[in-house]
């Protein structure tokens, strides 16, 4: 069954991301209630879009992208406008932005560390020889695994 690309929440998510332009706009001709207003109708569509997927059964692989990218374009065009607003704001913005760095960087360090129990687990090697074969001559091991499809079977036996 053919998946449909046109449902009310990708729609509202589109919308959010056609807002972006008009919230700057006002922002920077300094018609702040407006901006302000625009950003909470862009808080709202977002609110539904989430419900209305779930609740009618309109969740897509593009509403699962286009939600978090207009969430994340909705967030940058604030981030901008604070720091023109006030330039005491870029350390506030750099601070966030290194923050939200920090935790992708955390978070892939947990999936290298989750990885690497599988493979200890799966393929420990039984002799020095083995392990001179497995880890110093093939690095690649461990990254084929990553992606692979018992690694994801094994992080969600671990979790529950």
């Amino acid at each position: 069954m053919k998946e449909k690309i046109f449902t009310i929440p990708n729609m509202m998510s589109v919308f959010r991301i056609l807002l972006i332009p008009f919230i700057l706009w006002m922002f920077f001709t300094e018609r702040y209630y407006i901006a302000a207003g625009l950003l909470v109708l862009s808080g709202i569509t977002d609110l539904l879009d989430g419900f209305i997927a779930r609740r009618f059964h309109m969740i897509s692989a593009l509403g699962k992208a286009l939600d978090p990218i207009a969430d994340k374009l909705t967030i940058l065009a604030v981030l901008v406008s604070l720091c023109f607003f006030s330039p005491t704001m870029i350390a506030l913005v750099a601070v966030i932005v290194l923050l939200a760095l920090a935790r992708k960087s955390l978070y892939a360090v947990f999936v290298f560390d989750n990885a690497f129990q599988y493979y200890m687990e799966r393929y420990a090697p039984r002799s020095v020889f083995d392990f001179a074969d497995r880890y110093l001559c093939d690095s690649a091991y461990l990254s084929d695994f990553i992606f692979c499809e018992q690694y994801k079977n094994f992080t969600a036996s671990k979790h529950k």
